[in-house]
C-alpha cells in the first residue's frame, strides 16, 4: 500500500513547495484535495484524449471549479477576518500563480501556429491567445458559437474558458466579501443570493442556450460558490450549526463524526463516478447534471482528510505529485492533442499512438513547468523579489497579449500565407454571406419564401444579386435557421429546431407567399444521430432513415400536401454537392511541418449521386407525391460526368466539405432566378444540356 502524504513522510516535490508557501497556507494544506485536482484532471485530460471511452470527462473541470472556489476563499475569509486583506496582495498571488505557465503555453502555441497552421486558424489563434491573455476566452468562445463555428479540437487554447471563468468570479467575489466581512449574516446572505441566482441562469441558459450556458460566467458562478459556501460552513461551524441543527450537534461526538465523514466521501465519490458514467455530451450540460458533479466534489472536500477514501486514495503520492503538476498539466495537454488533430486533417484524430505520447509528454512539460518555473517565481525569497516578478509577469503577459492581438488583425502571418494556392483555399473558406432570415420587398404582387437550413442560405448571395438587378420582382423572404432540417415534427439534440421550423412553415400558410421554395442538407438525415422527435427529448435519437420511422418523410409529405391545398407553388431542392473532395481545407498537405496547397481532383458524378441517392431519393419520392416540383443543384455545378471541386481560375467552389461560397453561388445557380421574377406559375423546364430553369 502506498503511504499517503497525510500520514507518511513527503517525497521531494512536495516537500519543495511546503517549504516554499506561506505559513497560513501551509497549515491548512490537505494532500487529499491535491488528489482530488488529480482525479479532475486526468478525467479531462482522458476525455480530450479518448472521448468515446470517457465520455463524461469534462465534468473534472467542474470539480475544479468547487475546489477553486473552496481553498481561494478560505484564504480570502480568513484574511478579511484578521483585517490583513489587501486587493493588490490578492492579484498579485493570483498572477504569480496563473501568469508564469500560462505565458508560456500561449507563446509556444504562437511560435507553432506560426510555422504550421493556414492564415484563418493562425488568426483564430491569436484571437484566443488575447482572449486567453485577458482571462476572457470564455466570453471569445460564447460568441464563436453557432453553425459555422470551428470544431473544437482545433482551437488548442480553447480550454482557456475555465481559466476566464474563474479569473472573472475572483474579480467580483473579493470585493462583496469585503463590503460584507463585518456582518456573518450579510456573508451567508451573500452567498446564498449569488449561488441561487447564478443556478438559475444555469437552468434558464441551459435550455434557451446550450452553448452560453457553458461559457458565460454567470451560469457558472455557483460551482465556484458551492465551493466558498463550504469554505465558510467549514470556517464558521457556528453559522453550520444554526443551519444545520442538531445534526451538527452530533457530528461533533468522534464516533459518529467519524462515520459520518465516511459517508460524505464514499457519497461524494459515488456522486462523481456517477457523473462520469452517465453524463456525456448530449446530455443537457451544465443543467441539473453539473449540480450532482459539484455535490460530489463538496462531499469529499467537507468529509476532511482523515476518511479512508481521503486518506488512502486521493492522499496517496501519485495521486497528490499529479494534483501539485494539475495547472500547467491542464495547460499543456491540450495543445498537444489540438495541434495533433489539425495535423492530421480536418475531423479526423491522430494516432492512437500519438494521442498516448502526447499526454506523456504534457506530464513532463507540466513537471518542468511547475519544477522551474512556477515555483521560483511564485515563491521569491523576499518581497521585493516577489513583487517584481509580479510587475514583470504583467509585461510579457501583455507583450503575449499584443502579439496574439497582431495575429487576429492579420499584421502577422503565418509561413503559409507566403503560397498563392494557399491564399486561395483561406479566400474560399472566408467567403460566406449570412443571412438566416431576411426580406427584399419587391414590386410586384406575390412573395416568394425561401425556407431551409444553410444549405438555402448559400443560395442568397445569387437571389440577392438577381433581385438587385431585375426591374420586376416578387418580394422575398428567407427563413433560414442554421442547423434546422425543415421537417415538421423533427428536432436535433444539437440545435433545437422544432419551433423554428414550424415557424417557417405558418410563414409558408400565408396568404401574401404564393411559392415556397425549400432546401437543406438532406444527407444529414443519413448520418447524424441526435434527431428525435419533437416533445420526445428524453428517449433516444433516432435514425430518420429507418424503416420505423417513416413518419419522418411523411411529415414532409404533409406539409407540402397542405402548401398546395392552399394554391402555393412548393419547390424541393435536392442536395447540393458535399464531401471532404469539395473542403478548401482538404486541399492542403499537412504531412510536413509547414502546410502546403495538393493537387485538388473533381470528383465523378455518379460517386457523388450514389453516396446521396439514398436520402435524396426518399424526399423526391415524399414531395413529388404531395405535388412539389423538383430541382436537382447537381445540374448546375456538375457536367453529366464529373463535379468540379475548383473553378476556371483554381478557386475552391466551396466554402467547406458543404456549403458553396458566395462568389461561386451569384453565377451558377440560375435555375433559381425563374422563381422570382412574375411569371406564370408552371413546371420547370429542362434545357438542352441538363440544366433547369
Amino acid at each position: 500500500m502506498l503511504k499517503s502524504f497525510g500520514t507518511g513522510p513527503r517525497v521531494a516535490l512536495y516537500s519543495k513547495f511546503k517549504q516554499s508557501t506561506s505559513s497560513s497556507a501551509s497549515a491548512d494544506y490537505r494532500a487529499d484535495i491535491d488528489g482530488l485536482r488529480a482525479v479532475a484532471v486526468l478525467s479531462v485530460l482522458f476525455y480530450h484524449a479518448f472521448p468515446g471511452h470517457f465520455p463524461g470527462g469534462f465534468v473534472g473541470v467542474d470539480i475544479f471549479f468547487v475546489i477553486s472556489g473552496f481553498l481561494i476563499s478560505g484564504i480570502l475569509f480568513k484574511d478579511l477576518e484578521r483585517d490583513r486583506f489587501g486587493f493588490l496582495d490578492f492579484y498579485a498571488r493570483r498572477i504569480r500563480r496563473l501568469f508564469p505557465a500560462l505565458i508560456l503555453v500561449c507563446m509556444a502555441c504562437l511560435i507553432f501556429g506560426w510555422i504550421s497552421l493556414l492564415p484563418n486558424e493562425f488568426r483564430q489563434l491569436g484571437k484566443h491567445v488575447l482572449g486567453g491573455s485577458a482571462f476572457s476566452a470564455n466570453i471569445v468562445l460564447a460568441l464563436e458559437s453557432g453553425y459555422f463555428d470551428t470544431d473544437a479540437a482545433s482551437k488548442p487554447l480553447r480550454h482557456l474558458w475555465s481559466l476566464g471563468v474563474e479569473e472573472q468570479y475572483y474579480l467580483i467575489w473579493p470585493g462583496l466579501l469585503f463590503l460584507c466581512r463585518h456582518s456573518r449574516r450579510s456573508t451567508v446572505a451573500l452567498i446564498a443570493a449569488l449561488g441561487v441566482s447564478s443556478f438559475a441562469f444555469n437552468l434558464y441558459f441551459t435550455n434557451a442556450d446550450q452553448a452560453m450556458a457553458y461559457y458565460l460566467p454567470l451560469t457558472r458562478f455557483w460551482e465556484l460558490m458551492v465551493g466558498s459556501g463550504l469554505a465558510y460552513l467549514v470556517r464558521h461551524r457556528g453559522v453550520s450549526a444554526g443551519i444545520l441543527g442538531r445534526w451538527n450537534s452530533l457530528e461533533q461526538q468522534p464516533k459518529f463524526a467519524a462515520k459520518v465523514a465516511g459517508a460524505k466521501a464514499l457519497l461524494g465519490t459515488a456522486a462523481i463516478a456517477m457523473a462520469l458514467l452517465l453524463i456525456n455530451e448530449h446530455r443537457a450540460f451544465p443543467g441539473w447534471w453539473a449540480a450532482l458533479v459539484c455535490a460530489g466534489a463538496a462531499l469529499i472536500i467537507w468529509a476532511g482528510s482523515e476518511t479512508w477514501i481521503n486518506r488512502r486514495i486521493l492522499a496517496s503520492r501519485p495521486l497528490v505529485w499529479i494534483g501539485l503538476i494539475s495547472y500547467p498539466l491542464y495547460l499543456w495537454h491540450w495543445p498537444l492533442l489540438s495541434f495533433g488533430n489539425i495535423m492530421s486533417g480536418l475531423g479526423g484524430y491522430p494516432s492512437t499512438g500519438y494521442r498516448v505520447v502526447a499526454l506523456a509528454a504534457s506530464v513532463a512539460l507540466a513537471y518542468l513547468t511547475y519544477r522551474f518555473l512556477e515555483l521560483p517565481i511564485r515563491h521569491g525569497k523576499t518581497s521585493v523579489q516577489r513583487r517584481s516578478n509580479t510587475q514583470e509577469l504583467v509585461y510579457i503577459m501583455a507583450a503575449v497579449a499584443f502579439v496574439g492581438a497582431l495575429a487576429d488583425l492579420r499584421f502577422i502571418q503565418p509561413v503559409s500565407a507566403a503560397q498563392p494556392q494557399i491564399a486561395k483555399i483561406t479566400a474560399a473558406m472566408n467567403d460566406w454571406q449570412p443571412v438566416e432570415d431576411a426580406t427584399i420587398p419587391g414590386n410586384v404582387k406575390g412573395t416568394v419564401l425561401f425556407l431551409g437550413d444553410s444549405h438555402m442560405e448559400q443560395y442568397w448571395p445569387r437571389i440577392q444579386q438577381v433581385a438587385r438587378q431585375s426591374p420586376f420582382r416578387k418580394t422575398i423572404v428567407f427563413h433560414t435557421p442554421e442547423g434546422c432540417t425543415p421537417i415538421p415534427g423533427l428536432d436535433r439534440r444539437a440545435n433545437p429546431c422544432a419551433q423554428l421550423v414550424a415557424d417557417g412553415f405558418a410563414l409558408a400558410a400565408e396568404s401574401r407567399v404564393d411559392t415556397v421554395v425549400i432546401a437543406s442538407k438532406w444527407y444529414n438525415l443519413s448520418y447524424y444521430k441526435d434527431y428525435y422527435r419533437s416533445g420526445d427529448s428524453d428517449a433516444g435519437s433516432i435514425d430518420p432513415l429507418a424503416q420505423k420511422n417513416r413518419w419522418v418523410f411523411d411529415q414532409f409529405s404533409a406539409a407540402i400536401r397542405r402548401l398546395r391545398q392552399r394554391g402555393k407553388r412548393v419547390v424541393v431542392l435536392l442536395s447540393s454537392p458535399i464531401g471532404d473532395a469539395f473542403n478548401p481545407s482538404q486541399m492542403v498537405d499537412r504531412s510536413g511541418l509547414v502546410p502546403h496547397a495538393r493537387k485538388a481532383s473533381a470528383v465523378p458524378r455518379a460517386d457523388l449521386e450514389n453516396m446521396l441517392a439514398a436520402v435524396d431519393g426518399r424526399i423526391r419520392a415524399a414531395a413529388e407525391s404531395a405535388g412539389a416540383e423538383i430541382l436537382d443543384p447537381k445540374d448546375w455545378y456538375c457536367d453529366r460526368s464529373i463535379c468540379p471541386v475548383l473553378d476556371s481560375t483554381g478557386e475552391p467552389i466551396s466554402r467547406d466539405g458543404s456549403h458553396l461560397r458566395a462568389s461561386f453561388v451569384r453565377s451558377r445557380p440560375t435555375g433559381l432566378d425563374v422563381l422570382i421574377q412574375p411569371t406564370t406559375i408552371a413546371p420547370l423546364a429542362r434545357n438542352g444540356n441538363g440544366s433547369r430553369h
